[in-house]
């Protein structure tokens, strides 16, 4: 999966984050071991975005 041009975050049912690829690590600013297990909309997404609605439409 690393092998993706892309960023790849793969989530389970409840927003956890499940997989994160090199990509990104790199776009995001966060490792792997900072973000597994971790909610994806509260801890990542909220974290990178002044945007109000993307916030919104992310919960």
């Amino acid at each position: 999966m690393d092998d993706i041009c892309g960023a790849m975050i793969q989530l389970d049912l409840d927003g956890n984050i499940t997989f994160w690829n090199s990509t990104a690590e790199i776009m995001l600013g966060y490792t792997e071991n900072d973000v597994i297990g971790k909610n994806a909309v509260e801890h990542i997404f909220i974290n990178n975005t002044n945007d109000d609605d993307m916030i919104n439409i992310a919960k």
